[in-house]
């Protein structure tokens, strides 16, 4: 099953996938971003950043999932945009590596509704390898910074290399509850 999300009213984020090859992308191709936007006519255009597809056709398979179910109402009454959000994080592999994605907005360069994704593969928030859609030269980039205090603030992994997910019981606790008999 291939990941189809809506981040704020005018934004979703769809998985990408090669059909020609019956496999997914990974990295940073391996997502997209789909957003409503206000034509010169005022009307409502839709834009698929990362789809081979759309930029073709001007048209794709996420573009036409979207349009179906978007309204002028809802998309543009409402002014929620988070700037961060975690939609894919995995629970550690054989190596104890885990994998995170985030869509992250980019209003920091002043592109206003545009998002990029920010990609970190490892053991902790710090400790780990990230990756920047946008910014491809930086590694510390305002996106990751971001992404690495949305990731800390979710308390959904340790903060660093062998520390412990904050609101995670730590070890005297746990011995103290363990009752052997």
């Amino acid at each position: 099953m291939l990941l189809f999300a809506q981040l704020a009213p005018h934004c979703w984020v769809a998985e990408v996938y090669n059909v020609l090859h019956d496999r997914r992308l990974e990295g940073r191709a391996a997502w997209t971003h789909i957003s409503a936007l206000r034509d010169d006519n005022m009307g409502l255009a839709f834009d698929c950043a990362n789809c081979k597809q759309f930029k073709q056709y001007k048209k794709c398979i996420h573009m036409m999932l979207v349009q179906k179910d978007a309204h002028d109402h809802l998309i543009f009454s409402e002014t929620y945009d988070p700037p961060c959000v975690l939609f894919k994080h995995t629970p550690p592999d054989s190596d104890g590596k885990s994998l995170s994605v985030f869509s992250a907005s980019c209003t920091v360069h002043g592109q206003r509704g545009k998002r990029c994704f920010v990609i970190r593969k490892g053991t902790s928030a710090t400790g780990s390898a990230w990756t920047c859609s946008a910014c491809t030269h930086a590694h510390n980039c305002q996106h990751i910074k971001l992404s690495k205090s949305t990731l800390i603030s979710l308390k959904v992994m340790p903060e660093w290399h062998g520390g412990e997910a904050a609101g995670q019981p730590d070890d005297e606790d746990e011995q103290q509850e363990f009752d052997p008999s």
